[in-house]
């Protein structure tokens, strides 16, 4: 299962498509963007997330 991380309160967001950073963060007045992190053993729709937002060919 892929999920966005904030680095600075550590929490973690379902949604794929937050593009404003971090909104608990953001009630602080402090912006920091989310980074993505892999929970479990699921890379595969890591691998999915990269290729539907980047297009890119990651096998070769």
């Amino acid at each position: 299962m892929v999920r966005l991380e904030c680095p600075r309160c550590t929490a973690l967001f379902a949604s794929q498509r937050m593009f404003t950073g971090c909104p608990r963060c953001r009630e602080q007045h402090v912006a920091v963007n989310l980074g993505v992190k892999a929970v479990g053993d699921d890379f595969g729709a890591l691998l999915a997330v990269l290729r539907e937002s980047y297009g890119l060919d990651l096998h070769g």
